[in-house]
């Protein structure tokens, strides 16, 4: 795969997980405080969250197969990201 490609798909992806993220974030905070939900536990809250979705995919790996039927390996992989960029932007408001 040449970078060029690569950085399309990489763009594409960005523009779904930002959807993404805006959608849960209008679900689980709402629009006055798009970080409400997160700052009760902070940082450590989104580096938790990371690891239970890294678990989830562990165990997939492991098991080859995943019982909760309306979150996919793509969903969970899409959360990792996002909860990525929530940690980056937590961590850098408490520093």
């Amino acid at each position: 795969m040449q970078a060029k490609e690569r950085d399309k798909i990489i763009r594409k992806l960005f523009e779904e997980d930002m959807k993404l993220l805006q959608a849960k974030g209008h679900d689980y905070s709402g629009m006055e405080d798009c970080l409400d939900n997160l700052k009760d536990f902070g940082f450590m809250g989104a580096v938790v969250r990371i690891g239970d979705k890294f678990n989830r995919l562990k165990n997939f790996i492991k098991q080859g197969e995943l019982q909760v039927s309306n979150e996919s390996v793509i969903d969970t992989l899409r959360d990792i990201r996002n909860y990525a960029f929530l940690g980056q932007i937590l961590f850098e408001i408490e520093q």
